[in-house]
Formats: C-alpha cells, structure tokens, sequence
C-alpha cells in the first residue's frame, strides 16, 4: 500500500488543522514536526493519537523526562570525536541564526521521541499511566510558543543547489530515510553550513559508540514513557476501526523511534561548536509552571 504524502502546516484544514495548533502550543514549537505532517496523511490516525496523548504532553512529568533525554545526548555527543568548527565561513549573522535554528530542534526532539516510544508500547499492548491521575492534582506546564524559538522553516525538496541537493540524497541513503528531515532541511537554508556539517556527522554514524549511544537514549526513552501519568489506551484495534491498516501504521511509528535517538544526537554534536556539554544538558527554552500568565510562559 503507498503511502500518502504527508500534510503541510499551510495544507491542513478541518481536525488536522486543530491538531497542528494543538501541537504548537502544548508542545510549544514553532512549527509542525515531520512525524507528525507524516501520519496527518492518513485518514483519523492524527486526531487519534493525538487526543489520547494529549493529557500526559502537557505535565511536568513530560517535560523532564524530555530534558533527561536532552541531557543523556549531550553527555554522549560530548564522547564522540572531531569537535572542531566546520570548514565554512559562516557571518555573525549566521552564525546566531544557525545556533537558533539548532536550539529549536535541541528543544523538540526529545519530546518527540518520548512521546513516540509512549505511542510504540501502547499500540504494543503495554499499559501507560496510573489509573487515579487527574489533571486536577498534575503539575503542568504553561502553553504557548516561547519568544525566541527559531521559525521551524524549510528550504526546498528537491534543492536548486545541486551540493544540497547531493547532501539531501546521501542523507537519505545513509539513514535509511524516505524523506529529509525537517532539520535538515532547516539547515539547507545555510547550504554550506549543511553540507559541511553533513561531511563531519556521517562518518560518526559507523562508530559502534554513536550507535550504542542512540540505543541507550532509546531504551531511556522507553522507560521514562512507562512512568507518564496518564493512561494512553491506543490499539491497533483503535487503529483498524479508524480504517488504516495497523501493522503500517506500528511500522512508521517504531521507525520514527529508530530515527529520532540519531537526530538528537546529531544537533547535539553540531551545537557543541558553540555550546559546552552542561549548557547542552539544560533545556534552551525553560517551561513554567502552568498557574503563570500565558504571556509570562511566551515570553522565556
């Protein structure tokens, strides 16, 4: 069965279009994350996940599990070798773009992958939460986008330039993916920024040491979703009697689990040009509690 192509922030109309807000602003990111644009392609499965999700995304529990995420990778990209600058002459201007741009990606995907590997356990039939939680004795975190989050923006794909171009391809094969990543495609707005920085993170990628650290940040992702709070009841029984096929829909989501420890460990490996390992480790962008104003929460 081929799949249908992912929808865009700007194509998303109806429930999905609600999702995407939801998403920013309980999530609070600026733009709509590539798994979530993937599995907004098939019919129901989005607003599914989503709202049977949605209570454990916004408590405290959530979000420090996600910065004990970002803080292992830090620790681990700090192990790995060839910390040095890349060979490009990047403008002031650029150079605090690119390290905005990072930050926002640094920000996400933890909580990304912590909430894929809830999604993962439970479709495998494992139980989620504790049957007395409730929102009302929860700690939350205040929604909103924080001020000085980078736009989640993208270059084109395919790319003009025929060396992004060529990096985006060699992406692709050495990851195993069937698109770019938002991230990369982020970075392609700096084409020579990504294409050296792609020259220095593949050979990484070989080391029995990066890939012991992607599995270790895996297995803590998984272990950190079994301590949410709520229950998360999703089956592929839930899946089927939304009309999609289960085990497609099981593949994509473990896949994303696969994928997500070697994106994390990357942008942590770049920010390490500019960043050391204990600025890494806390998260750029702060959540307060939820009792603060909405605009004292935007303004982090």
């Amino acid at each position: 069965m081929a799949r249908p192509k992912p929808i865009s922030e700007r194509n998303a109309t109806g429930e999905i279009e609600r999702v995407y807000h939801e998403i920013k602003q309980t999530l609070r990111v600026t733009g709509i994350p590539s798994n979530f644009r993937t599995l907004a392609g098939y019919d129901n499965i989005l607003p599914l996940f989503w709202d049977e999700l949605h209570s454990n995304l916004q408590t405290r529990d959530f979000e420090t599990g996600a910065d004990l995420l970002r803080a292992r990778a830090a620790q681990s990209a700090a192990l790995l070798p060839a910390h040095v600058q890349p060979v490009v002459m990047l403008g002031e201007s650029q150079r605090f773009q690119i390290q905005r741009a990072l930050k926002l990606y640094h920000y996400i995907n933890p909580k990304l992958l912590l909430l894929t590997s809830a999604l993962k356990i439970s479709l495998h039939g494992e139980n989620i939460g504790r049957s007395d939680a409730n929102l009302a004795s929860t700690s939350l975190i205040a929604r909103g986008v924080p001020r000085q989050m980078y736009p989640m923006e993208f270059a084109g794909d395919p790319h003009d330039d025929e060396r992004v171009q060529a990096t985006y391809d060699d992406i692709q094969r050495t990851m195993s993916l069937s698109a770019v990543f938002g991230e990369y495609r982020t970075l392609a707005l700096w084409p020579e920024y990504l294409v050296s920085s792609w020259q220095r993170l593949k050979p990484l990628l070989k080391l029995s040491a990066y890939r012991e650290a992607a599995e270790e940040l895996r297995q803590l992702s998984v272990h950190l979703a079994r301590e949410l709070p709520f229950p998360v009841r999703l089956t592929l029984r839930s899946i089927e009697a939304a009309g999609e096929e289960p085990e497609q829909i099981l593949r994509i989501v473990e896949r994303f689990e696969s994928l997500l420890p070697s994106l994390i460990l990357n942008n942590s490996f770049m920010l390490l040009d500019w960043l050391n390992e204990q600025v890494l480790k806390d998260s750029p962008y702060p959540a307060p509690d939820r009792h603060q104003p909405l605009r004292e929460a935007q303004a982090v």
